[in-house]
């Protein structure tokens, strides 16, 4: 127990270390970027070590070592990689990446503050885990199971038969549809299987239009639910791998689809040249953390009204009319001085809009989130732990593309859950 209780002593010694760190470089402005960016590194693979026992800790800091990873190793490590480099020599000021890499190393490190108190409290038990509804008598359970499969089969079609080849709004929050529907067909062999049949249809249709986030994000909600608890640690890392794989060959077919649709060039060749160049990194979280760098770049030349003005449209136009709001997407704004792939890192659109204060808020956020849904428990209410599935599934969205999941996304979870919560109370 002396020992057990040293290394959580030296853990959050380490982590006020290295918030001290960070901050000192914010304020003196010397970035000594690889330094940050090994840091940043190391302390990752030591949070998969601790919360090996966690398994819902265990899978987010999975995800966030592995697009930290594809970031710090192509920009940052062992003289870079060229993917994507020619967007990178848009930068106008030297010192943008020290910068960004900076504040992802505070980030990374504020959110894991109140988790690391919390476990420390209850000992990180594993009998902290249980993704089970207290609804298991519910006798009208067919009914809404019926009802989730017309809705997923009737947006499935809409979008086939229309021969729709981009992801529209209605597709990409489908995810949440199966959530719900994952969680009522707990249990029910026969139910969960037609809802995974659908699930894989759904993937073949986002893969089809090289939407790669999309199928993530439906695959992570089945795997939350139904596999994670039952799985050892070796096999989560087992099948991650597998998907870094899968996800690197789908990322050589969307170039190809891309520039010429010619898939004779889609060879095992081509994709062992993809990981040998790319160095395992993820492509699509090098090109966010470029329009990241790109957007704290235009940043310093804006004038804070403007950002401002972008902020408060976000927040009040936009959330509630989203796409149909006269809201200015903040990758298009920068895309007028400087050439993006959309997306961005959530640390980019916050520090646009605040700079450091920006950061610092939306980092103390997360962390409130994160220790608030990532511990469930048998005694954990049904809206928490829905509400976690949903803040795991959305973390590639919200984390390397945009924060629209994380408050827009949430208030349209809100508003299903209590339509269906509302249903099975009556």
């Amino acid at each position: 127990m002396n020992k057990r209780h040293g290394i959580y002593h030296l853990y959050i010694l380490g982590i006020f270390c290295l918030l001290i760190f960070s901050v000192i470089n914010l304020i003196r402005k010397v970035y000594y970027q690889n330094i940050v960016a090994s840091t940043l590194l190391i302390f990752n693979l030591v949070n998969l070590l601790k919360y090996r026992s966690n398994k819902n800790i265990f899978f987010v800091s999975l995800m966030l070592c592995y697009f930290n990873y594809s970031v710090i190793i192509c920009r940052y490590l062992f003289g870079g990689t060229e993917l994507l480099q020619s967007l990178y020599n848009q930068l106008y000021f030297t010192d943008t990446l020290g910068l960004s890499i900076n504040l992802l190393l505070l980030f990374n490190t504020i959110i894991y503050i109140p988790i690391c108190i919390y476990t420390k409290k209850n000992d990180d038990k594993e009998d902290m885990f249980e993704y089970k509804l207290k609804i298991e008598n519910f006798k009208y359970r067919k009914i809404i199971l019926t009802s989730l499969k017309l809705i997923i089969i009737l947006i499935l079609f809409y979008h086939v038969f229309r021969g729709i080849t981009y992801n529209t709004t209605l597709f990409e929050y489908l995810f949440i549809i199966f959530i719900f529907a994952f969680f009522m067909s707990k249990g029910e062999k026969k139910e969960k299987r037609t809802f995974e049949i659908l699930l894989v249809l759904c993937c073949i249709y986002s893969l089809y239009v090289g939407e790669r986030i999309g199928v993530l994000q439906f695959l992570i909600s089945d795997f939350v639910i139904n596999y994670l608890e039952i799985l050892k640690v070796k096999s989560i890392i087992l099948i991650t791998i597998c998907g870094i794989f899968f996800f690197t060959f789908m990322g050589v077919y969307g170039d190809i689809l891309d520039a010429n649709n010619d898939f004779s060039s889609l060879t095992i060749e081509k994709v062992w040249d993809a990981f040998s160049e790319r160095r395992f990194a993820l492509d699509t979280s090098v090109s966010a953390y470029f329009t990241t760098s790109s957007m704290i770049d235009v940043s310093r030349m804006i004038e804070d009204n403007e950002r401002l003005e972008n902020f408060k449209e976000y927040f009040s136009d936009y959330l509630i009319k989203g796409s149909k709001s006269n809201y200015k997407n903040l990758p298009i704004v920068v895309r007028e001085y400087q050439v993006n792939y959309a997306g961005g890192f959530l640390i980019g659109y916050f520090y646009y809009w605040l700079g450091i204060w920006g950061v610092i808020g939306i980092s103390l956020y997360i962390a409130i989130l994160f220790k608030k849904v990532i511990i469930i428990k048998k005694t954990t209410s049904n809206f928490i732990k829905t509400y976690s599935v949903y803040f795991i599934t959305t973390l590639p969205r919200w984390y390397l593309y945009a924060p629209s999941l994380l408050f827009r996304g949430s208030l349209i979870f809100i508003i299903i859950y209590i339509l269906i919560n509302g249903y099975v109370k009556k």
